[in-house]
């Protein structure tokens, strides 16, 4: 206990982690040509960051031995085996590693498994109740992603207090729950339009069957319906218009200079549901705000009660392309969809549509506003 409770090297506060990504993130890989190199240019650096201490045996086991092998890291407390951790030449089909490195975790009772090459990481829970192959519940490329982004999701889960005291897990199993049900969502849905088009009276088609009539006066016969519908199923597209889009105020609202305009109503916009000022707190504080996040809510609290258009956006965040800025604000959907009583109805931000400019705006509640100003987060 005393060697793994002895004074440690400080973590990297989170801007001191984004710019080690970066770095990592514009390393030419192609030169490590060997696990070793992997683990000394790319593993030791991020875990170190993340609070681990690489020179204490205790903690970091190196080699870890398991029924019949090794694993590169094994991060532990004094009592506990917390996540094992399998690193592999950059550029490596990780796919062909993974079911080992689960074996061996399953085998051990670890409850968090790790496989990566340096650049890329994949996140499993080994003991989830499901065919090894969906247990992975966590995966980010940190050449793909925003540094920002990258930084927030591996202190999600694999920083060391966060592991020690379980936060970590309690937060990877929320992370595989709504994976899993998006899994099924996206698995059921071509199962449910084959249904929907194998019902000659569904709703889908007399839905459409009534706005073909609207338009030109004609009721299609079902045999056109049949043709068409066929034909979207194989190509998954139509000539039909795009939709744009939503009028609606989103959660994780469109993030880019959106080229499309809204969908055009007569009717009055629907009073939209705003998270409470107890749920916001407790979204901006489960885990250490990123850099990019604080700019962002610093810009939107400095600028109301205007409005703030996504470009000013990007620039307060200091991201360079608006897909960065789109992963940013998924970051903050994540938090509130991972977050103790999370409504989907509610927003954490408000969003329109702003014709003239071509562009989303954005402002934040004043619940969101009073969480900010309570606990001086940014």
């Amino acid at each position: 206990d005393k060697l793994y409770n002895a004074p440690r090297a400080k973590e990297l506060d989170s801007s001191g982690f984004e710019a080690l990504i970066a770095r990592l993130a514009a390393i030419d890989f192609s030169r490590a040509s060997s696990e070793q190199a992997t683990r000394e240019m790319a593993v030791n650096p991020v875990i170190a960051a993340l609070g681990w201490d690489t020179f204490n045996p205790i903690e970091v086991d190196r080699e870890y031995s398991v029924h019949g092998g090794r694993v590169d890291y094994c991060l532990r407390s004094p009592t506990r085996k917390l996540v094992l951790i399998e690193v592999k030449r950059a550029g490596t089909d990780l796919e062909e590693h993974q079911e080992q490195l689960l074996r061996y975790a399953f085998q051990e009772g670890v409850p968090l498994a790790t496989l990566t090459d340096g650049l890329v990481w994949w996140l499993y829970l080994p003991t989830a109740e499901v065919p090894w192959e969906q247990r992975r519940f966590f995966h980010i490329d940190l050449r793909e992603h925003d540094p920002a982004h990258v930084a927030e999701a591996l202190g999600r889960f694999l920083n060391r207090d966060a592991l020690v005291s379980g936060a970590a897990l309690e937060e990877a199993k929320r992370e595989f729950t709504s994976r899993e049900r998006e899994r099924l969502v996206h698995a059921a849905l071509r199962e449910a339009w084959n249904q929907v088009l194998s019902d000659p009276h569904g709703q889908l088609r007399a839905l459409l069957a009534e706005a073909v009539k609207d338009i030109s006066g004609h009721l299609p016969d079902s045999e056109v319906l049949d043709e068409f519908l066929l034909e979207v199923t194989r190509s998954g597209t139509t000539e039909v218009a795009s939709p744009s889009p939503p009028r609606r105020r989103e959660r994780t609202v469109p993030a880019g200079q959106d080229s499309s305009a809204p969908e055009q109503t007569d009717e009055a916009e629907d009073e939209t549901i705003v998270v409470t000022a107890a749920f916001a707190r407790r979204v901006l504080t489960r885990l250490q705000l990123s850099r990019a996040m604080k700019k962002v809510l610093r810009a939107l609290l400095d600028a109301h009660p205007d409005w703030l258009p996504s470009p000013a956006l990007h620039r307060a965040a200091g991201h360079s392309r608006p897909a960065q800025f789109r992963g940013l604000m998924g970051a903050f959907g994540r938090r509130m969809a991972n977050t103790e009583e999370y409504d989907p109805e509610a927003y954490f931000f408000e969003c329109r549509w702003n014709e003239d400019e071509n562009v989303w705006e954005y402002r934040l509640p004043d619940t969101v506003r009073e969480a900010l100003t309570l606990d001086a987060l940014v």
